[in-house]
Parts: C-alpha cells; structure tokens; sequence
C-alpha cells in the first residue's frame, strides 16, 4: 500500500465491486417484488457483509439470510417472507451456478473428494509431531 498507484487501483476496484454488487441486489429487489432503491440495496449488501463475517456453515449460510432480512425488515420495514424470499432466492442463485462450475472443473482435472484430506507429500507435519519449544 506504499504505492499510491497501486492504492488507487485497489480502491477503485474496490468501489467498482460494491457498486456492482449493489446493482445486482436492486435487481434482485425488483425480482422479489421489493419497491426500495439502489441505495437500500448497496445499505443491505453491507449489513449482509458485516453478518456473514460471524463464523457461520460454509456458504454463509443463516447469516446471509440474517443480514439481508436485518436490513430489509429491520431498517426498510419489508414484510418478513418477502425479505427472507430475496435473500434466499438472491444467495442461491449465486451459489449453485459458482458451486456446480467448480465441481465440473474440479471433476476435469482429476481432483477428487480424498485430495481434500492432504496425503503424503503435501509437505505439513501432522499436527501430532509439531511442538512449541518456549
């Protein structure tokens, strides 16, 4: 970050992101029948991502329903089902096309579910032989 071009990059990176992903929650709004504005939509992305940074089940499961309906019930007095239809309906159209596109080219290179438990030669000691000298 000493680098100032490097700095600028990142933050406009960083705006571009929100700014997209806020896009992509009004849609989402519009798609579940909720009238709120852009705005709301880049105020509940940042409460989703505030709440799902609470230790949760892989995915972000639950706390990405928490958030979203934190924000849309809470704050914008959306009518529960509605809110937790969005933020169902948002979390899992995202999640199943990444999830089955890694699966497939998990699946294409060979990979498999006994390469998630490390092996030999992956060049870690098991945990049984590692001390701490103080």
């Amino acid at each position: 970050l000493r680098d100032p071009e490097l700095l600028s990059k990142a933050v406009v990176w960083s705006y571009a992101f929100w700014l997209w992903h806020g896009f992509s929650f009004w849609l989402g709004f519009k798609a579940f029948g909720i009238d709120l504005g852009f705005a709301a939509a880049v105020f509940t992305e940042a409460v989703v991502g505030f709440v799902v940074s609470i230790p949760a089940a892989p995915g972000f499961f639950g706390t990405f329903q928490l958030g979203a309906d934190l924000a849309l019930s809470g704050v914008y007095g959306v009518a529960e089902p509605s809110a937790l239809a969005f933020a169902f309906g948002y979390h899992l159209g995202g999640f199943f096309p990444i999830t089955i596109i890694g699966l497939y080219y998990a699946w294409s290179i060979g990979f498999s579910v006994t390469d998630l438990g490390g092996g030999e030669g992956n060049g870690l000691a098991p945990a049984s032989e590692v001390t701490c000298d103080d």
